[in-house]
């Protein structure tokens, strides 16, 4: 065990150094930065064209203070992007390091404000309806993000504690004892001192972050929907579906957030073999939870007229649903299609003319 685990090593070290890993992506960062910018205008807008609505709190202030950091963000991290690379990590020197660090203050003091606000408001809600809902939207997009950033001060935590997971569901269930030990002893791998995450630079870190944060912000953002007419009627249990969706999500996204931050080279190096395994029980899952949640929202007579954000959330997430399944679909035809002309797969034919006895 010990000697496949120095040839493993050995295999991610070159010249005394870890081997290159790309912690950061071209579409991973174009999306944080298009995501960033868009959210950021969208509240500029909000902001703007609500001026005149007037309630007891500046919501107003808060959406163009907010969405302005949003488009700052994108801009600093947009230079930053191309002036460093993941070789250099997150070191920054002079300019670089102190407009990192003026967006990062300058988002935990206007986010803040826009908490108290938000949360002090007594008549928005009434008065200034919209920009009451996007100042919720801006408020949850800042919770979620800072709270990835506070957790990834205690994420150290987290390797040991999946391995701790692991260990236990291999001694529950006998079946996949081999799977769950195996990913324990991959995820607990701390004491080789080369298994180190990649290298990240500041766009990297702010493709991680804002990723993340966009991914639970809409799960979050789903939940609280429903929670808002869980009082309402609705002869199917979409809001059930829903439930169910944004939780699955809000814990996948976070658990890959603890992967993409912590995981070091070699742990990543183990795991390779078990991702067949989670795309399988994925993909498997959101098919089920796709038919299922489909068939009820077709069902539903009552939700579209007395619960109506839980039914268009539904309905959305059945279309995207039947977009994604019909891409799927695609990509099995083609596969079949390439199996059967590649010529992995012979057809031999037999041709008989005239009679054996004559052959004979």
């Amino acid at each position: 065990m010990a000697e496949r685990s120095t040839l493993e090593t050995e295999k991610l070290i070159e010249g005394g150094k870890p081997a290159a890993n790309e912690a950061k992506s071209p579409i991973s960062v174009a999306f944080s930065l298009i995501f960033c910018l868009g959210f950021g205008i969208a509240l500029i807008y909000a902001g703007a064209t609500n001026w005149n609505d007037h309630c007891d709190q500046p919501l107003k202030h808060f959406l163009i203070g907010f969405g302005a950091t949003g488009v700052l963000a994108s801009i600093v991290f947009l230079v930053l992007s191309l002036t460093s690379s993941d070789d250099d990590g997150a070191q920054l020197t002079g300019i670089s390091m102190v407009s990192f660090w003026a967006v990062i203050v300058i988002f935990f003091a206007i986010g803040t404000t826009g908490v108290i606000f938000y949360w002090a408001s007594e008549d928005c809600d009434t008065l200034a309806a919209v920009a009451h809902r996007w100042t919720f939207a801006g408020v949850l997009a800042f919770i979620l993000t800072a709270s990835l950033m506070v957790s990834s001060v205690f994420g150290k935590f987290g390797g040991p504690f999946f391995a701790v997971f692991g260990f236990f569901l291999g001694a529950l269930f006998q079946g996949l004892a081999d799977l769950f030990k195996g990913l324990a002893e991959a995820v607990s791998e701390d004491k080789n001192p080369e298994n180190k995450p990649p290298n990240r630079s500041a766009s990297g870190e702010f493709s991680l972050y804002v990723n993340h944060a966009a991914f639970l912000w809409l799960f979050a953002y789903i939940l609280m929907q429903v929670h808002d007419e869980k009082d309402y009627e609705c002869d199917t249990p979409l809001p059930a579906c829903l439930i169910a969706f944004s939780a699955y999500g809000i814990f996948m996204t976070y658990c890959n957030f603890l992967f993409e931050k912590f995981a070091g080279i070699v742990t990543r190096e183990k795991l390779k073999t078990y991702w067949k395994y989670l795309y399988g029980i994925n993909i498997t899952a959101f098919v089920i939870w796709g038919v299922f949640t489909a068939d009820r929202v077709f069902e539903s007579d009552t939700c579209k007229d007395s619960s109506k954000n839980v039914y268009r959330l539904a309905f959305l997430l059945s279309c995207v649903f039947f977009v994604l399944a019909g891409f799927l679909f695609l990509g099995l035809c083609a596969g079949i299609a390439d199996f059967l002309c590649s010529g992995r797969l012979r057809f031999v034919v037999v041709v008989e003319t005239g009679d054996e006895e004559e052959a004979e």
